[in-house]
């Protein structure tokens, strides 16, 4: 008796739908990942951002004969990033403190960022 051995070739139905799936799982996690690292990123450049301004506020500070405190938040725009930077100065002892407060919004959460330092 002959056994006729047949050569397949290509591939079943189940092993292309199987296939499929697995490349659109893969596909999904790594978009997701992709997007995360992209919201970190525009936080993280946005915090920099908001300490530039509150640094380059305190330098500023530093520079005045008086500085007295802000009495309503300036709008400072910085890389097309909108920001609210308001300050305080307190009379410690001798000393002038001041306090600078930088309030930002990205992806739809609004962060802040203060710094404080001695100025004249």
């Amino acid at each position: 008796m002959e056994h006729l051995i047949k050569n397949q070739t290509g591939s079943s139905i189940i092993e292309i739908c199987i296939t499929l799936v697995i490349i659109t799982l893969t596909t999904g996690v790594i978009m997701s990942f992709s997007r995360s690292s992209f919201n970190m990123s525009a936080d993280s450049r946005a915090r920099d951002v908001a300490c530039l301004a509150a640094e380059e506020k305190l330098t500023d500070l530093t520079t005045k004969a008086f500085p007295v405190s802000s009495t309503s938040p300036e709008n400072v725009i910085v890389d097309n990033i909108s920001m609210n930077r308001s300050w305080t100065i307190d009379n410690i002892n001798t000393i002038k403190r001041a306090t600078v407060t930088v309030t930002y919004s990205i992806n739809g959460k609004s962060r802040f960022i203060t710094m404080s330092g001695a100025v004249n």
